[in-house]
């Protein structure tokens, strides 16, 4: 609160979609606590992103999926993606980009560019490390939450390793550890044919805490 008696006031746009608008509510109320003022903003999923690709929102609950093989920082915390100097030395907001936190450190554009041609896996380890730290002092995106366990269904002859998938993963096929066994896929749609279908089986690993039913 300022000597004026005013809050410090935000807007959090959010999908209108499942448990969100009650999530955005909770927010709200701890944020009371700490003296922010925490406008909620829900709105339908086409004008959500629409908002957000034209830089027009202050805050934004959504989320990204992690893509191996290596972290893209360029598109989310380069300084092309956030704003473009002008002739006349102004800066315009470069809409569309996937940085929506608007980030634009000179000191951190250099560091991204040399990740996105690393020439080998332990100079791009140690130069993801650097940015992890440097976007983390700044700030810029609040982790939310994390479900400890997901649930999938696939055919028969879709593999999967032994524990499911790898020990950290998000989605079932953001580690790409799954193939096809063809001779699976022959026996089963033979089975099919001829009105013996194969039988439905659910597993639960918990070992990687994944839920599976196949």
């Amino acid at each position: 609160m300022n000597d004026k008696g005013q809050r410090l006031s935000l807007t959090l746009s959010l999908p209108n979609i499942g448990p969100m608008v009650q999530i955005a509510m909770r927010l709200k109320q701890e944020a009371l606590k700490t003296g922010l003022d925490l406008g909620v903003e829900a709105l339908d999923t086409t004008q959500l992103y629409k908002k957000i690709d034209q830089k027009n929102h202050e805050m934004c609950l959504v989320g990204w999926s992690a893509q191996p093989p290596y972290p893209r920082f360029w598109e989310y915390y380069h300084s092309d993606n956030a704003w473009k100097v002008q002739p006349d030395g102004t800066r315009k907001v470069v809409p569309d980009t996937n940085n929506v936190t608007m980030t634009a450190d000179p000191s951190m554009d250099p560091i991204i560019d040399q990740q996105r041609v690393a020439p080998t896996e332990e100079e791009m380890q140690r130069l993801c490390w650097i940015l992890e730290e440097m976007v983390e002092a700044k700030a810029v995106a609040i982790p939310g939450w994390e479900s400890p366990w997901y649930r999938y269904g696939h055919w028969r002859w879709v593999r999967w390793p032994k524990d499911g998938n790898l020990k950290n993963s998000q989605l079932p096929l953001d580690t790409y550890v799954h193939w096809i066994d063809e001779d699976v896929k022959e026996e089963t749609w033979r089975r099919s044919v001829r009105g013996n279908p194969s039988e439905k089986r659910c597993a639960c690993l918990t070992s990687t805490k994944i839920n599976e039913c196949r």
